[in-house]
């Protein structure tokens, strides 16, 4: 596992179109970068990479199980809103928790730039990012 949380927000562009992927790598260059580019990462996903999540029959269990079956590891990186510290380590089932639901734009990167979870700040848009 990765354990460099500049890492795992520079791999956020292995899931962007290629034009946004571009901008995200010349900005991502540190760790307050999230906060400038989220805007970016919420609405130029190459569209090959994302598995959309049925908000009404999806459950926290659920995504922890998905994750899973496509190899997440237990320990992983969450980058963006609502966590007490950006960039922070945490078990995968505490950051499921931690995300689940609260609409505040936030990524679980499990395998840098192959494997992420994204809840947008919008209602209803989870998602399974792969590669």
């Amino acid at each position: 596992m990765t354990t460099d949380p500049l890492s795992h927000l520079t791999a956020l562009a292995g899931f962007l179109d290629k034009k946004a992927a571009r901008r995200w790598r010349a900005r991502a260059t540190t760790k307050a970068g999230w906060p400038s580019l989220s805007a970016t990462f919420a609405h130029a996903f190459d569209p090959l990479t994302v598995f959309r999540i049925d908000c009404a029959k999806w459950t926290a269990d659920r995504v922890r199980a998905e994750l899973r079956a496509w190899g997440a590891p237990e320990t992983v990186c969450c980058i963006g809103g609502g966590f007490e510290e950006d960039d922070t380590f945490m078990p995968l089932d505490e950051a499921v928790d931690a995300v689940f639901g609260y609409l505040a734009g936030q990524v679980i990167s499990c395998i840098p730039g192959q494997l992420a979870y994204y809840e947008s700040g919008e209602q209803g848009v989870r998602m399974i990012l792969r590669r």
